[in-house]
């Protein structure tokens, strides 16, 4: 069981500029991280010329330093959709955010990443239709989900926050039963699920049902907690999801894979001697959540 953390902390901050992905490698060695979550999401590394010596080099320091690569995340949609996102009106963005999908897929092929985080779209033409949402997906991620298993790396599709706001009423995926029906579709291994503990918790889902049914389509996490309102990304035991039942349910479906934290990176209005110490607090959280799904399991298989 490995804690794993996406490239979120460290971000530049009032008094220090953002730590390089080679930098955040060592760094979160040090922490006590086992993996990263390689962030995708159309990143400067990925459009230029030598993109892919650039993604050897954090490789090589991965290997230095004895971080593995858990998952990446594709680039994705801001407000569910290319028509809601501001940055598709810009010249060029469109043709960079469709390569870099492609790439992101044969960075995971580079440096041996097994799962790729994908969030599906939701359709906003004449409001939403579930039908319409379903097929325009398949006619998006076809193609991708394809290259992807070409290329050894799986697509493990994200549940999203459940919305309400005067431009968007629905949000696909944001409940378990449109992610299962979406993954199962695919008829394939090398497509799952990863379940995000935030996003769940924003929508007001039951998770334990929600896990119970997922059940072994699970193959990666995104650690985070809020308030119960808006997708904060805090650390876990400082919001009000409940842990130790989240923790009951993992041992309880057999989940092994990597706890994988997501904290938001939001301590970037502070000086890095204060960003450190959330950092700090970010992995012992994580450690916290292992100890207790390794004793769970242990406890389990002692009574079985």
């Amino acid at each position: 069981m490995k804690c794993g953390c996406n490239m979120s902390l460290f971000k530049k901050t009032i008094d220090a500029p953002a730590l390089t992905p080679v930098e955040l490698v060592k760094r979160y060695s040090e922490l006590g991280f086992d993996c990263m979550d390689l962030g995708c999401n159309v990143p400067a590394y990925l459009m230029d010329e030598d993109w892919e010596s650039q993604i050897d080099e954090i490789g090589e320091a991965a290997a230095r330093h004895g971080i593995t690569f858990s998952q990446l995340h594709l680039p994705f949609h801001k407000n569910a959709c290319e028509e809601l996102d501001p940055r598709f009106r810009i010249p060029g963005f469109r043709e960079d955010f469709f390569l870099s999908m492609k790439r992101a897929y044969l960075a995971g092929e580079r440096l041996g990443i097994p799962w790729a985080v994908a969030h599906v779209v939701t359709v906003q033409d004449n409001g939403f239709c579930r039908k319409d949402t379903f097929d325009y997906n398949h006619r998006y991620y076809d193609e991708y989900v394809e290259f992807g298993i070409r290329h050894g790396v799986g697509t493990a599709f994200e549940n999203l926050c459940k919305v309400n706001t005067p431009h968007q009423k629905h949000r696909y995926c944001g409940h378990q039963d449109d992610l299962i029906e979406f993954v199962d579709s695919f008829a394939d291994p090398m497509v799952g699920i990863c379940w995000d503990f935030g996003h769940a918790q924003v929508s007001g889902l039951n998770q334990s049902i929600a896990l119970r049914q997922i059940g072994s389509r699970l193959k990666c996490v995104h650690i985070h907690d809020n308030l119960g309102v808006n997708d904060n990304h805090l650390i876990p035991f400082t919001g009000v999801i409940n842990w130790h039942e989240i923790v009951e349910v993992l041992a309880e479906i057999g989940y092994t894979g990597v706890l994988s934290m997501e904290p938001g990176g939001r301590a970037v209005n502070v000086p890095r001697a204060m960003q450190e110490q959330f950092a700090k607090c970010a992995y012992a959280s994580c450690d916290q959540l292992r100890k207790m799904l390794l004793a769970k399991m242990e406890h389990s298989r002692k009574c079985n």
